[in-house]
């Protein structure tokens, strides 16, 4: 093999391995740590609007929000179905390491079941993230539209035929 073609073939690796790199590993890193950012406003939203009503629209905006970001990161083709991979793996990760699913026990003393609470918070958390899937779905069936009120780039530096 010659030096020339040993140097394409590294360059469509990397290229590659940059591509799974993207969607395998960056995706979920930006989902991940924009639900935790979406936390804080989440939190303000549970004080001005009460337990019931504030949590679900906090649930509902950290799913959004995590899964938007994440699939917004990946390329336009891929969005529609990475927003449902990034749906599920956010539902995998809140219900196995942050939810609590049994019996605890307060401060004092009493043993309360908190699998019904975990169990909403996993439905606003799905609700969140379909409805982020939702738009991203409607954001790349759309046509792209011109950022220059209509003329393309191509009509504006032709020149004008001038007969006079």
């Amino acid at each position: 093999m010659s030096s020339r073609g040993f140097r394409d073939t590294v360059a469509g690796s990397s290229q590659l391995l940059l591509l799974v790199f993207r969607h395998s590993i960056a995706a979920p890193v930006i989902s991940f740590v924009v639900s935790f950012a979406a936390l804080l406003p989440g939190v303000f939203l549970i004080a001005l609007f009460g337990q019931h009503v504030g949590r679900a629209l906090c649930f509902t905006l950290v799913g959004c929000c995590g899964v938007f970001s994440g699939a917004s990161s990946l390329p336009p083709a891929s969005r529609r179905f990475g927003a449902i991979g990034l749906t599920l793996l956010g539902l995998i990760y809140y219900s196995n390491f942050i939810a609590i699913w049994g019996d605890t026990t307060t401060d004092e003393g009493k043993i309360i079941n908190l699998h019904d609470r975990s169990l909403a918070e996993v439905i606003l958390l799905a609700f969140g993230g379909l409805l982020a899937t939702a738009i991203s779905w409607w954001l790349s069936t759309r046509p792209p539209q011109p950022l220059d009120g209509g003329l393309s780039s191509v009509n504006r530096l032709a020149p004008l035929d001038r007969q006079g």
